[in-house]
């Protein structure tokens, strides 16, 4: 006898059927094998698939098929193999609770769905994983592409790279929490730079540390007292003799993990933690110590022989010049520069707008006008710059790339900058806030005031820049003038 189930109460089967016959898919064969040599495992049955997408010699089958070795894996045992999951999106809830309940190891491919309800379940199940990104295609299917997959095949990974991996994982759904689109999640991490990439690891470890204390993603929604959670970590983290330095980068990672769940300052940093944090911070206290630091000279004289080979500059050495030439002579910081517009003026006469978060956050306009010696001025550079565009390009932002038709990212410009100093003689370890220091200490050396050094370096406390810049030339001079004595 058969009989007909309805779907509304015959969900399991019938998303199996409707799999099979709307178009099956899969990952593609060599992202598979690659995701396995990543993870190092090799599992020994493919639960959902058929002849065609099949993964592994056995499988068990979504419908009828004589080379399946079973039928319907949801009523099978998972115990005593290593299933390969790659269930239909209605069967993921099921899935992970099959996994639960049998306590069973298994490998899961899924959506990389943040919002998703069984999202905080799958993280806590997880005892590794690799994100397979949106770089091309990843499935193969006899209809459409369903869906980007869970699992990477781009590069090699680690133990600290999936760390970091699960602490990005876990900032973004803390945002998605609140609301946050995907749009607005990516900005906030954008705005960090390079320096991101030290956040997430740091939120992996707390992560790690977390979950490991039993508790799941949704019990730090509702924490009362992040201080208390902050510092039990860091004092986990300093009994296992972490680094001072990854102690105080753990501690402002986790910090900005509960601002941005709306906790205010006091909260996060209160008096226990100042004293758990306070030989963390004072072993990393940054040292004023007495050292040369590169004259500018060395900078400037480079720059206008790049001038006189325009022609020659690939696109990046041609950028590290422009952002040289206008650190040298107006001393912001590389982040104020990589968010700065122009606009030319008459007179070739040019403006660069930006705007300051270090301290009090304010907009600055910096005026460049022509220089007596035009192959090292800012102008000469940013009308060269512009000059590389096609017309329609004109209005793009500021670091806009002519040739690759994307804008420069912040490591492109800072390693843009880096090629210029070590093509003109600057000593390898020379951070680019080298140039503003060089900058300032010239200035010095050729008697700024101190008024003078407050206003141009936009530093609240004149005083303290010119010690600090000055004492790293060794104060050779003002000691040779005191040899001079009756």
């Amino acid at each position: 006898h058969a009989f007909h189930i309805p779907g509304v109460t015959n969900r399991i089967p019938d998303s199996l059927s409707r799999l099979a016959t709307s178009g099956d898919y899969s990952l593609h064969q060599e992202v598979f094998e690659e995701a396995l040599r990543s993870l190092r495992t090799r599992p020994s049955i493919d639960m959902f698939a058929n002849r065609k997408n099949r993964k592994l010699k056995r499988f068990v089958s979504l419908t009828l098929d004589s080379w399946a070795v079973r039928q319907d894996c949801m009523s099978l045992p998972w115990k005593r193999k290593l299933p390969y999951l790659h269930p239909p999106l209605t069967m993921i809830h099921a899935t992970l609770n099959k996994v639960r309940e049998e306590n069973v190891a298994a490998l899961i491919v899924v959506p990389n769905w943040l919002s998703q309800s069984w999202r905080s379940k799958l993280m806590e199940l997880s005892t590794n994983y690799v994100n397979l990104g949106k770089k091309r295609r990843r499935t193969e299917t006899r209809g459409q592409d369903e869906e980007s997959q869970k699992a990477s095949s781009t590069r090699r990974v680690t133990r600290s790279s999936v760390r970091g991996d699960r602490g990005e994982e876990l900032f973004k759904w803390i945002l998605s929490k609140r609301q946050f689109t995907n749009d607005a999640t990516q900005q906030v991490i954008d705005k960090w730079h390079s320096i991101w990439s030290r956040h997430r690891q740091r939120i992996g470890e707390f992560e790690e540390f977390w979950t490991k204390s039993g508790k799941s993603w949704e019990d730090l929604t509702t924490v009362k007292d992040p201080e208390t959670v902050i510092s039990n970590f860091i004092a986990q983290q300093i009994s296992v003799h972490a680094t001072n330095a990854n102690s105080n980068a753990c501690r402002t990672a986790v910090g900005m993990l509960f601002r941005i769940q709306g906790f205010q300052e006091e909260r996060i940093n209160g008096f226990a933690l100042k004293q758990i944090m306070k030989k963390p911070l004072a072993a990393t206290r940054k040292m004023r110590k007495e050292e040369p630091i590169y004259k500018l000279d060395i900078l400037l004289k480079h720059i206008p022989e790049r001038a006189g080979m325009k022609q020659k500059l690939n696109e990046q050495e041609h950028l590290g010049c422009t952002i040289s030439s206008i650190m040298a002579f107006s001393t912001p910081r590389l982040a104020e520069i990589y968010r700065a517009s122009v606009v030319k003026m008459e007179d070739n006469v040019w403006q660069l707008n930006t705007s300051i978060w270090k301290g009090d956050n304010y907009d600055l306009t910096v005026t460049f006008r022509h220089f007596s010696k035009p192959k090292v001025c800012p102008t000469t550079w940013l009308n060269s710059w512009f000059d590389l565009r096609r017309k329609e390009d004109r209005d793009k932002p500021l670091w806009w790339r002519p040739k690759n038709k994307k804008v420069s990212s912040y490591e492109y410009i800072s390693k843009a900058v880096h090629i210029i100093m070590q093509a003109s003689g600057v000593k390898k370890g020379n951070s680019v806030t080298s140039i503003r220091k060089s900058s300032i200490t010239k200035s010095i050396d050729q008697g700024a005031t101190i008024q003078e050094i407050n206003r141009a370096s936009r530093h609240k406390d004149g005083p303290s820049t010119a010690a600090v810049h000055y004492d790293m030339n060794l104060n050779d001079t003002v000691r040779e003038r005191l040899t001079n004595f009756e």
